[in-house]
Parts: structure tokens; C-alpha cells; sequence
């Protein structure tokens, strides 16, 4: 109601599930999201970033411009939104994802419902949006023509979508080479947001050989404030988010976060909530 909503549209086809969620808060807000049974689902996050927490794996950073292939487990999870917009796109694939069970053991192994391991001896992280996915997210939001034929168009487009996140595990150079910087620097982040903000910054410029200058003004003006700011804020939601939802200690929330010891975590994240840590609940919606 008002300023808070969720938005939900669900598009069925040939075992194909799609799914678009938008969700409106004006408060740090936690919902709890049931799942009745589980799935292998792609999830794009067009728009927003927040911090999951999916039963018996973990936190889930959903970043703008940034997708994975997912496994979600029965029962309830929980989602720790800023005050904001977010756009979700899931597609579960059914049973066209099956057939690269056999060329890829990390996809194999979701399908079995075993959240471990990618060929590099993890599961991959988030990938960044390329030319690729962009497009045909687009050709998604954009379905023009005869209403006999968009279920036909639809298959198509989910069918390259699947096949492509693929090409992206097993060519990442390449795919990161079509991707646009600012999905290239969400995915980065999203993977190692528990990095110092320097130490992010350094790698940054390391991994994308980009001068600082360049960076800083990239970053500014793709998202209307500095990246320092930015990842600051990004670090302090995801503090609030093990705080609140993971319910770690504060000296176990500085250690994850690399600060230098929990006084200087409960001084900064005082300053960014006017709320010390031990308070953090109060300042979640529930």
C-alpha cells in the first residue's frame, strides 16, 4: 500500500516457468519469501540491489545487472530490501535445462539439488549482463505480434537465455569482454563485498585496468554518487543483513566485513544508521 508494494507476473510455457517481481519499500524492510517446493531457477536482477538468505545455503546477493543460475531449496527464505525499487526476473527452466547437465558438473549437481560445486571446485558467482542477455531481456519486455505467436517467441528466448548462461561459465573472457562495465562491477562486488572499500576499489582497477580517475568518474555518473559512498552503504546492508537475518555477533559481523576490530564497525555503522549494531532490529521493518 502507498509507497510499498510487490508487483507479481507469471508467464507459463512448454514446462517453462517465468516469473517478474516488483517490490517498492520505503523502509529497511525484511520479508520472508515461501518457496513450496524446490527449484533451479535463473534469477536476473534488473533493477535494485539487496541480500538473500536462502534456507541451508546462505546469503545471496541479488545486484542490479547481475544473474546465476539458482537452487532453491523448500521452505522460507529471507530478503533484506533497502528503501527502494527492485526488478526480478526467475525463469525455471524445466527440463530444457537438463541437457547440459552432462557437459557442466556444477549445473549437473543443481539439478540434483546439491548446492557445491562448480568444474573450478566452486559454483560460479554472479555473472554480469553482456550484449547478449541484454537483448534478449529486452526482446522479453518488449513482446509485440500476434498473441498465437508470442508463446513461440517466448521458447526461443528462453532457450538461448539458458544456453547462453552456459557460454558465459565456459568463456568468461569473452563474455566479460561483450558485458557493459557498470554489470561487470556490480557482478565483482556482489562476489566480494566483504572486501575493506579500499581493498575493492584496488582490485577494481586491477582486474578491469582502469585508472582511478576514470573509475571514480565511470561510477558517478552511471549511479548518480561516488563509489566510495556507494560501497560503503553496500557494506552496511549487507552488515545489517547479518546482523538481522544471519544473527551473527557484532565481533563476528566486523571479522566478516575486515574491519580492524568491532569498535570501529560499531562506530561506522552507528554513524550510517543513528542505531548502534545491538539495536539493529529496530531498524527493519519486519
Amino acid at each position: 500500500t502507498g509507497k510499498n508494494f510487490i508487483f507479481q507476473q507469471v508467464y507459463e510455457n512448454s514446462g517453462a516457468l517465468l516469473v517478474l517481481l516488483t517490490i517498492q519499500v520505503s523502509d529497511y524492510t525484511l520479508l520472508k519469501v515461501r518457496c513450496h517446493s524446490a527449484i533451479t531457477t535463473l534469477q536476473y536482477t534488473l533493477e535494485g540491489g539487496c541480500f538473500g538468505c536462502l534456507k541451508g545455503h546462505g546469503c545471496l546477493p541479488l545486484f542490479q545487472n547481475t544473474y546465476t543460475l539458482q537452487y532453491i531449496p523448500e521452505g522460507e527464505h529471507l530478503v533484506l530490501f533497502a528503501p527502494g525499487t527492485y526488478h526480478y526476473l526467475y525463469i525455471n527452466p524445466g527440463g530444457l535445462i537438463d541437457s547440459l547437465a552432462e557437459h557442466d558438473d556444477g549445473i549437473g549437481k543443481l539439478i540434483k539439488y546439491h548446492q557445491d560445486f562448480h568444474e573450478s571446485g566452486e559454483l560460479a558467482g554472479r555473472l554480469p549482463f553482456d550484449s547478449k542477455v541484454t537483448e534478449l531481456l529486452n526482446q522479453l519486455k518488449d513482446l509485440t505480434g500476434k498473441k498465437a505467436r508470442i508463446p513461440f517467441i517466448i521458447n526461443t528466448i528462453v532457450n538461448d537465455l539458458i544456453y547462453h548462461y552456459y557460454e558465459q561459465l565456459h568463456d568468461p573472457v569473452s563474455a566479460a569482454n561483450e558485458a557493459e562495465l557498470n554489470a561487470k562491477l556490480n557482478a565483482f562486488i556482489a562476489n566480494h563485498i566483504a572486501l575493506p572499500v579500499r581493498e575493492i576499489i584496488k582490485r577494481l582497477k586491477e582486474d578491469f585496468f582502469i585508472e582511478n580517475r576514470s573509475l571514480l568518474n565511470y561510477w558517478k555518473k552511471s549511479n548518480t554518487r561516488n563509489l566510495m559512498d556507494s560501497l560503503k552503504s553496500l557494506r552496511m546492508h549487507f552488515a545489517l543483513y547479518l546482523l538481522v537475518v544471519e544473527k551473527l555477533s557484532i565481533g563476528d559481523v566486523a571479522r566478516r566485513l575486515n574491519y580492524s576490530d568491532p569498535f570501529v564497525f560499531s562506530r561506522l555503522f552507528t554513524r550510517f544508521y543513528k542505531t548502534p549494531p545491538k539495536s539493529a532490529q529496530k531498524i527493519v521493518v519486519m
